[in-house]
């Protein structure tokens, strides 16, 4: 995949562990050893600075998210973390020229516009 300076959106879910997957992504992102399933699992010990938003739903809403987020000008990077996916997404990795930031923002907002309770956590590597 190409990727270039930005900020990205994962969109993913975990209908029985939020928590555990969460945890483990944190993991990932600093450096600890797992084994790599996602394309997701790639990508994090790259980053130098992590913002998770979660929400906890029923059902499985990233296709969802990844349409709201399109509509507010988000890109998706075709075909990662999309190859499992039947509704027909590019892709379930987006990305921003924007900040981090305001990707965050954008998230939440399209969380909220869900009808969901997002929170947010940030995390940095030095």
């Amino acid at each position: 995949f190409a990727l270039f300076p930005g900020a990205y959106i994962y969109c993913g879910s975990a209908l029985n562990s939020l928590d555990a997957r969460v945890d483990r992504h944190i993991r990932n992102f600093r450096g600890g050893s797992i084994k790599r399933f996602w394309h997701i699992d790639y990508l994090l010990p790259l980053s130098k600075h992590l913002s998770i938003v979660k929400a906890p739903s029923c059902s499985k809403i990233e296709c969802k998210l990844v349409s709201a987020l399109s509509v507010k000008g988000l890109k998706p990077v075709p075909g990662f973390g999309s190859s499992d996916c039947r509704s027909g997404c590019k892709g379930h990795l987006l990305y921003t020229e924007g900040s981090l930031t305001s990707a965050t923002q954008q998230a939440f907002s399209s969380f909220t516009e869900l009808g969901l309770s997002p929170e947010v956590l940030q995390l940095n590597n030095a």
